[in-house]
């Protein structure tokens, strides 16, 4: 998008470099009397990374609430290349 406002009013953008942080989505808690809090999701960083173009982004859900006994994971959070993997229990 920035590109396309970009071409239109003739600037160049250049590419940039920042920092990266891609966290998966944790998982749910536990139900009645077996419950606590849900785990984190997966975390990525990287300190330096070149931004230019564009990139596909998917931002991963937190667990759902169970019906029964237990827990459900998160899903996987993704950035152009970059998956943060749900927490594996």
């Amino acid at each position: 998008m920035l590109n396309q406002i970009a071409a239109i009013h003739g600037i160049q953008v250049l590419p940039m470099s920042g920092e990266l942080l891609v966290v998966a989505g944790g998982g749910s808690g536990g139900t009645a009397f077996s419950g606590g809090g849900g785990g984190a999701g997966g975390v990525c960083y990287q300190s330096s990374r070149l931004l230019s173009g564009s990139f596909t982004v998917t931002i991963g859900a937190g667990g759902s609430a169970p019906s029964s006994d237990g827990n459900s994971n998160g899903t996987n959070s993704i950035f152009d290349t970059v998956t943060a993997i749900e927490n594996l229990s």
